[in-house]
């Protein structure tokens, strides 16, 4: 046992030691039901909403959605203007570990030069978002301050789009420290 954290590009993952580390979103539903098979249905809207904006964000072969999605990416852009940063540079679905808590995620979005972390949503405001966010920000930034970063939400439903942010908080992140113990112990 070497306890060198690599990534397996085959798996788009961290390990150590040929384990696979706990992702963020295996950490927030751990304990709680496997969700039905209709899940499947909104995984893949929110799949494509993702590569949409991922497009647009690469500025690479962006052409204008299908009319299925149009509504949501062009919240997207305004969501993008209303929060400055339309213009800004950005890091783009950024895979990154916590050294010392290991465990492992994939951003959305990082706009250093705004102090911002950013999370697409496709689906209903849940209580797991503020804690999701807590966690990246603390992986991207592992034992910082993270006085002044915002932690923002976009929420691109069919019918509505919304911002939501919060502060990073050490009790949020405590307590996502308390799940990922609890799945470590089986608990």
């Amino acid at each position: 046992m070497n306890n060198l954290v690599s990534f397996n590009s085959l798996y788009k993952s961290f390990e150590m030691d040929g384990d696979k580390l706990p992702s963020v979103s295996k950490v927030l539903s751990y304990g709680e039901p496997e969700p039905g098979a209709w899940i499947i249905k909104y995984a893949e809207r929110g799949t494509r909403i993702h590569e949409l904006c991922d497009e647009i964000d690469n500025k690479v072969n962006w052409l204008p959605p299908d009319p299925e999605h149009e509504f949501e990416i062009e919240c997207y852009l305004k969501a993008k203007k209303d929060l400055g940063i339309d213009k800004a540079d950005m890091i783009i679905e950024h895979a990154c570990y916590h050294p010392d808590y290991l465990y492992q995620g994939r951003i959305d979005r990082i706009i250093p030069e705004h102090k911002m972390v950013i999370d697409i949503k496709s689906g209903k405001d849940n209580p797991k978002n503020e804690m999701q966010l807590n966690a990246y920000v603390e992986m991207y930034n592992p034992n910082s301050d993270h006085t002044g970063w915002r932690l923002v939400n976009i929420h691109l439903r069919k019918d509505e789009y919304f911002i939501k942010e919060y502060p990073f908080s050490d009790d949020v992140f405590m307590g996502f420290l308390e799940k990922l113990g609890k799945l470590r112990r089986g608990e």
